[in-house]
């Protein structure tokens, strides 16, 4: 049982940047008139899902990356039983059009010559604390 995610996040308290593409207020508007709005999917813009990540890559790395599009509340490198990364991450920002942003950077980035490109999406998935609390149990 709970073969979970592992490791906690690294929270970012900082304003670490602003938004390369253009004027947050444009950006919204931008989403608004794609039909992207604050939830695209069942998924929130402010929580990024991040795959296809190296194995070697931590949070730091992370934070440092995805810091160029908005504030960072949140690192959370997904790891295995063993302490070995899964490849994937959520990236939490203050605000849905920095996660957009970022999205539409990095999403199908290849990082590497000859890897994988990453998938930067919103994530559909709940907290982990929310996750527990469904949870059947006795």
């Amino acid at each position: 049982a709970g073969g979970g995610m592992g490791g906690g996040g690294q929270m970012f308290g900082h304003h670490s940047g602003q938004v390369h593409m253009g004027v947050e207020g444009g950006l919204e508007r931008q989403m608004g008139a794609m039909g992207l709005g604050e939830e695209a999917g069942g998924g929130s813009w402010e929580r990024l899902y991040v795959s296809n990540l190296s194995r070697v890559a931590t949070e730091k790395d992370l934070g440092a990356m995805f810091s160029h599009y908005g504030s960072l509340k949140e690192v959370q490198l997904l790891r295995r039983a063993d302490g070995s990364s899964k490849g994937s991450a959520f990236v939490v920002y203050a605000r849905p059009s920095e996660g957009y942003a970022a999205s539409c950077a990095l999403n199908n980035k290849l990082l590497v010559a000859g890897g994988r490109p990453l998938s930067v999406k919103p994530s559909t998935s709940q907290r982990r604390a929310a996750r527990s609390a469904n949870k059947l149990g006795a």
